[in-house]
Formats: C-alpha cells, sequence, structure tokens
C-alpha cells in the first residue's frame, strides 16, 4: 500500500538511468515527483516509484506519462498527491459502489473471480 508523508521534500541529483537514491523516508511504498524547482518556479517534472527500505528507494522512473530525466544537483525530490493515485483511487471506489449496489438489490456480492461473497441468507462469508 502507497505510503505518504505531509510536506517531505529534498534536494537530489540523480543520473538518466539511475534506479536507486537515498531517501530520508520510512521503509515503504511512495509516488514520489522530482522536479527542477519547488512551487510555481518548477518547468519540468517526474513522477517515480520508489521502494524504499533502509533508507534506499528502489525507483521504477518515469511514471503516470512522465518521462525519466537527468536531475542535476539542486533539483527536489518529494511526497505530493499525483493524479494517477487519485485516478486509481477514484476507480477502486466507484467499484465498491457497484458491489454495494448489486448487493442492495439482491444482485449479490461476488470478488473478481465471480465466487459469492454472501451466502443465501445474506452472511458475510467473509
Amino acid at each position: 500500500m502507497q505510503k505518504f508523508v505531509n510536506n517531505w521534500s529534498a534536494q537530489v541529483s540523480l543520473a538518466l538511468g539511475a534506479t536507486s537514491l537515498a531517501l530520508g523516508l520510512p521503509d515503504g511504498e511512495y509516488r514520489l515527483t522530482l522536479s527542477d524547482a519547488l512551487g510555481l518556479d518548477a518547468t519540468r517534472w517526474e513522477i517515480v516509484r520508489a521502494v524504499v527500505v533502509g533508507g534506499v528507494g528502489t525507483l521504477q522512473r518515469g511514471r503516470e506519462g512522465t518521462t525519466a530525466q537527468a536531475w542535476p544537483a539542486g533539483s527536489f525530490i518529494y511526497c505530493a498527491l499525483t493524479a494517477g493515485f487519485l485516478s486509481s483511487l477514484q476507480q477502486q471506489l466507484a467499484e465498491l459502489t457497484a458491489r454495494v449496489a448489486a448487493l442492495e438489490t439482491g444482485g449479490g456480492l461476488v470478488d473478481e473471480n465471480g465466487t459469492a461473497l454472501v451466502d443465501e441468507e445474506d452472511s458475510p462469508l467473509i
């Protein structure tokens, strides 16, 4: 599950093609943004998936339609909500809403494999 840290940012340099970076974050998975400046002064960005273990992030570069780039000294990396995360959350909510509506109308609640999650007496099986 993706983690978040409020107001976290750091200055970094990252070569094109680099797939690891020292990060002062607790262990976990993050969606991070690299930029050439903070706030309104930024002119380019790259979103990365970072799995942090022991202070080192293993990176998947160029996520959410961004392009992997070289980031010279003085560039920034920060933790912020992204459009991709919010779209995923919105999709999950729509799927949950549809499942609840199906249950309420007697259509039954099933998992992704079509297995019933509610028995004949409407008792949860999970």
